[in-house]
Formats: C-alpha cells, structure tokens, sequence
C-alpha cells in the first residue's frame, strides 16, 4: 500500500474512499442478486478494516471521504 499511496501523490492524485452503513451496502448487494452477499456483521468488520486503512494514508495523502448514506433515497 506504501507504494501505492507514494505513486498517488507523486502524480498530483488523491484517494477517494466511499462509505456507507454495512446495513445499506448489504441491501444493496441483495438488490443486485449478489450470490451469498456477506451478512452485516461481516461488512461492519470489512469496513472498519478500510476506514483505519484510509486513516492511515490520510497521514501520506489526500483522502476525500464520500458518505453514500441517504436513506431516504436508498431503495
């Protein structure tokens, strides 16, 4: 990921990390037909395992958070 982070950024590029809550992103996976979709429980550790990763390059280069959750518009 060092690699990675230092190609970025000797490039003038940035990383953009979209989030969601887990309950969203396993109802969207369901939505899509996904076979055997992770449960949420699942989800909720993976994406604590990506937000302490982009708090990590956060410290290395521009991290632009996204947050998807609009649960008024979510199907």
């Amino acid at each position: 990921m060092a690699a990675l982070t230092r190609h970025v950024t000797d490039h003038g590029g940035i990383f953009v990390h979209v989030t969601a809550p887990p309950e969203q992103i396993r109802r969207r996976l369901a939505a899509r037909a996904e076979p055997n979709p992770p449960g949420v429980n699942e989800i909720t550790q993976i994406c604590a395992r990506y937000d302490d990763l982009f708090r990590v390059i956060a410290t290395l280069a521009t991290v632009v958070g996204i947050d998807t959750n609009h649960p008024n518009k979510d199907p």
